[in-house]
């Protein structure tokens, strides 16, 4: 089975947590609490298919906080990973400048 580690990074509430719980089917958040480092969500899809691995894949799902006092943890989050997706709210005019840094 394949195995792949993927990043939601991106300045604070730009909807990281929100978007991976909808990928996930996790639990809905009524509430904002920023991720404090990063939160691991992992999952299956049994339809990714490839010819030297078999069929599947796990999925893990890095929710990074985008609070830049984490930002001496970023390298250790990258190591090993297979994707990165850069989340910005385009309507907060700080996230444009921000996203610059990721």
């Amino acid at each position: 089975m394949l195995k792949a580690k993927i990043l939601f990074v991106g300045p604070c509430e730009s909807g990281k947590t929100v978007l991976a719980n909808f990928l996930t089917e996790s639990s809905d958040i009524t509430e904002y609490n920023p991720t404090q480092g990063v939160r691991i969500l992992e999952f299956e899809n049994p339809h990714v298919t490839s010819n030297n691995k078999g069929t599947g894949c796990e999925f893990e799902l890095w929710d990074c906080g985008g609070d830049s006092k984490f930002e001496s943890c970023w390298p250790a989050l990258m190591k090993d990973a297979h994707g990165v997706v850069i989340v910005f709210n385009a309507d907060i005019p700080s996230h444009l400048k921000e996203i610059e840094m990721w």
